[in-house]
């Protein structure tokens, strides 16, 4: 916490909160996030998109950036307490759902920048629910109920967005 550690009023503790996590998401993505993002979203969202569809190619785009994980998951990376169902279901799931937000942001922006600092964000506050965990199962069902409720808001928007355009409800491109 930039603000300190100590006790602290609500309002102080959601400053230092806010600015704590800003501070480090932008550190994260400068130095972490962007070289994944270059690649992930710059060079093979843009090459699976044209080869295959907007919605298969973003699908590709994440299993194989969940898969890349793999053998640092295995070793209980993001999770050393089940490294195992984390690395070959929870995470997968998660980072495919979260590709999906990573793509649109790329998109929508043309820059893989948004996406960094997205990307940095999660980095960022992910492993601070870890270190007070109450329960594994519900911090881990929290975590992804989470991500694929993000999924779902960028997905609903971008409906409404497309179907005001048109004046017809319209269904996302495949």
């Amino acid at each position: 916490m930039l603000l300190g550690s100590g006790p602290q009023s609500f309002s102080y503790f959601g400053l230092n909160l806010t600015l704590s996590i800003t501070v480090w998401a932008m550190m994260v993505a400068l130095t972490l996030a962007i070289g994944e993002e270059v690649g992930w979203r710059g060079v093979l969202q843009p090459s699976m998109e044209a080869r295959y569809s907007r919605f298969r190619g973003t699908l590709y785009v994440g299993v194989i950036w969940a898969f890349w994980h793999l053998p640092l998951n295995l070793k209980g990376y993001n999770d050393s307490s089940r490294p195992f169902l984390n690395a070959l279901l929870l995470f997968p799931i998660a980072l495919v759902a979260f590709s999906f937000v990573l793509a649109w942001l790329t998109r929508a922006s043309g820059s893989v920048w948004p996406a960094a600092l997205a990307h940095g964000a999660n980095n960022t506050i992910s492993p601070a629910f870890l270190l007070t965990a109450k329960s594994w199962g519900a911090d881990s069902a929290a975590g992804l109920i989470g991500m694929l409720l993000v999924v779902a808001i960028v997905v609903g928007s971008t409906w409404r967005t497309r179907s005001s355009d048109s004046g017809t409800v319209a269904l996302p491109k495949a």
